[in-house]
């Protein structure tokens, strides 16, 4: 099975499973941290890192270097690159409210605003647009978004006890 069908199988998003299966530990390899800030220098430009660039920085060949990854890290490495924009994305939908949302898809590397905003949503459980109407409805929450762990249901939490007495979403 899938990474990203696990994922939709236990109706949590990425962001949480990845937030469970992370090992903090992995980054005590001195190949591990060079992968990682390679992906973090290139973050920084919008670009991607290719399995094969990962591996020439680690010295592995990229078969090897995939099992390696996975094994120490918990995750598959397209998949913690793509969390790690994902997350990179919610900070800028954050700390950045003017910024248009084609903006932050182009400051995590989509050029169209259509795949990051499909992407942010199998990620987080909600789109862009939905993350920062909670931010504004629930402040505290601003302080420190990992802690909320299924966006998509404090969302929903949120949004309903914005409503007036007697509402019913059944009847929207």
């Amino acid at each position: 099975m899938r990474y990203e069908d696990r994922a939709r199988s236990t109706t949590s998003s990425i962001r949480d499973q990845v937030q469970q299966e992370i090992n903090p530990h992995a980054w005590r390899d001195r190949r591990l941290r060079a992968v990682a800030e390679f992906v973090h220098e290139t973050m920084a430009h919008s670009a991607w890192v290719s399995l094969d660039e990962a591996a020439s920085v680690a010295h592995y060949c990229p078969g090897h270097f995939s099992t390696f990854f996975h094994r120490h890290v918990g995750v598959p490495f397209a998949i913690w690159q793509f969390a790690l924009r994902m997350k990179r994305a919610e900070d800028l939908l954050v700390q950045k409210e003017w910024m248009p949302l084609s903006a932050v898809g182009r400051a995590v590397g989509y050029a169209s605003p259509s795949t990051f905003a499909h992407a942010f949503k199998r990620y987080a459980g909600i789109n862009a647009r939905q993350l920062r109407r909670f931010i504004r409805a629930c402040p505290a929450h601003a302080a420190d978004l990992s802690e909320v762990e299924r966006l998509d249901y404090a969302y929903g939490l949120a949004m309903l006890e914005r409503k007036p007495a007697g509402f019913n979403p059944l009847l929207e």
